[in-house]
């Protein structure tokens, strides 16, 4: 039977995990198990033959070693409490009471990026709640009169002739803090936030607004840029907010684009 769809599968899968002790300088505020029933298997001692959630370690885990410490029997559960590896405090998963839990089980723990929250001293968040991805795409350079055309994310920018690039299509990655935000007449109004100097007004490109993180003093935006993988992020000032202004313009710098 499938191990998902299983009576003891899904107590597992369910199961909820939380931090219950944490260093000063950062918090896991939950952990998940990447392989249900191969945990099983750890903590109940019953083996299990060709089940499998995940074959490996999925790239976007990071596994780290447990033990199961001890056991707090609760009225309608039971509380596991895992040691982990360099990390000090415990973690706790609730499990239901008929589970038959064997001690002293060294177990894989898998931490998905997505569920690890890392805080500076001031309580401000520094890492990102969504997965950063490289800003790739393709362009296409043309270079005439001692200028050079790069076409990418449905805008021709241009720039000084760089001898080190080759006319023709080239992958491109905009690198993540060079762009800067354009902001609206009502935000410039306000007087508290300035455009950047450019040296070429035109060297623009539009984009809309996936979501935003707030990194202690900087803002990450996630956008969509045409004709690029997945959505891009860029590193922006924290005055600024993709909520004000969903769809907006970033300034391109040269020295912002790398072409491959």
């Amino acid at each position: 039977a499938d191990f998902a769809d299983s009576e003891i599968g899904g107590r597992i899968l369910s199961a909820y995990l939380g931090a219950m002790a944490y260093p000063s300088m950062y918090a896991i505020e939950e952990l998940q198990f990447g392989n249900p029933a191969a945990l099983y298997q750890s903590i109940t001692g019953d083996p299990i033959d060709g089940i499998y959630i995940y074959p490996e370690t999925p790239s976007f885990m990071e596994e780290v070693q447990g033990k199961l410490e001890f056991i707090e029997q609760k009225a309608d559960y039971q509380a596991l409490y895992f040691s982990l590896k360099g990390i000090d405090g415990y973690y706790a998963m609730k499990v239901e009471n008929d589970l038959d839990i064997k001690l002293n089980r060294d177990v894989d723990l898998y931490f998905p990026y997505q569920r690890i929250k890392i805080y500076d001293l001031d309580h401000n968040r520094l890492n990102s709640r969504e997965v950063v991805y490289p800003n790739k795409g393709t362009a296409e350079v043309k270079k005439m009169n001692g200028k050079m055309r790069i076409t990418l994310g449905g805008t021709t920018l241009e720039y000084p002739d760089d001898p080190n690039v080759k006319e023709g299509k080239h992958e491109v990655i905009l690198k993540q803090d060079k762009l800067m935000p354009l902001y609206s007449r009502k935000m410039l109004k306000k007087g508290n936030v300035k455009n950047p100097v450019m040296d070429n007004s035109k060297n623009i490109i539009e984009v809309s607004a996936y979501d935003e993180d707030v990194l202690g003093n900087t803002l990450l935006a996630y956008v969509q840029v045409r004709n690029f993988e997945k959505y891009s992020s860029f590193v922006l000032p924290n005055n600024f907010s993709v909520y004000k202004m969903p769809k907006f313009k970033l300034y391109v710098p040269y020295d912002a684009i790398e072409l491959k």
